[in-house]
C-alpha cells in the first residue's frame, strides 16, 4: 500500500520488481543448497548429487534447490524476452506468477520434507491455486484492455 501514497503505478512497479524477486530467489536457493534446507529426497538416479539435508546427513539426493534455481532463471529469461511485448502494465508479473506457481507445485513432491511434513499437499495446492488465480486475473485484464 506504500505505492499508493507515493503515486507509483502498481502494474509497471510489479513488472519491474519481478526481476529482483527472481534474482533474490535464485540466490536464496544457492543458500539452501549450501545449508541443506529444502533438500531433495534421496535418489539412486545418475542425476542425483551427494548433498546434505538440514541435519547434515549427506546422501545422493535430487537437487531440488538447483531445479528451483533453474526454474527462476528460466522465468527471468522469459520475463526479459517478453518485456517489450507486455500487453498491459502488470502482465509480465502475472505471467511470471503463473509459471512460478506451476513450477513450484511440480517440484514440491521431489523434496525430502514433502513426504514427512503434514500439509505438504496443501503447499502444493496453494502454489497451484496461486498460479490459477494469477492466470484468471491475467485473462480478465487481457480481455479488458
Amino acid at each position: 500500500l506504500i505505492l499508493i501514497p507515493l503515486r507509483l503505478p502498481l502494474g509497471p512497479f510489479w513488472d519491474a520488481a519481478i526481476a529482483g524477486m527472481l534474482v533474490w530467489s535464485m540466490f536464496g536457493r544457492v543458500g539452501c543448497l549450501l545449508h541443506g534446507c529444502c533438500s531433495g529426497r534421496p535418489s539412486s538416479s545418475f542425476l542425483a548429487l551427494p548433498l546434505p539435508n538440514h541435519r547434515g546427513e549427506r546422501q545422493h539426493r535430487i537437487a531440488t534447490q538447483l531445479l528451483e534455481f533453474l526454474l527462476c532463471g528460466c522465468i527471468l529469461a522469459v520475463a526479459a524476452a517478453l518485456w517489450a511485448y507486455r500487453p498491459f502494465p502488470g502482465a509480465l508479473f502475472l505471467i511470471c506468477l503463473v509459471i512460478y506457481g506451476l513450477g513450484r507445485a511440480a517440484l514440491l513432491p521431489f523434496r525430502d520434507d514433502y513426504r514427512r511434513a503434514s500439509g505438504s499437499a496443501l503447499y502444493q495446492g496453494v502454489a497451484a491455486a496461486g498460479a490459477l488465480a494469477a492466470l484468471g486475473v491475467l485473462t480478465v485484464l487481457w480481455h479488458t484492455t
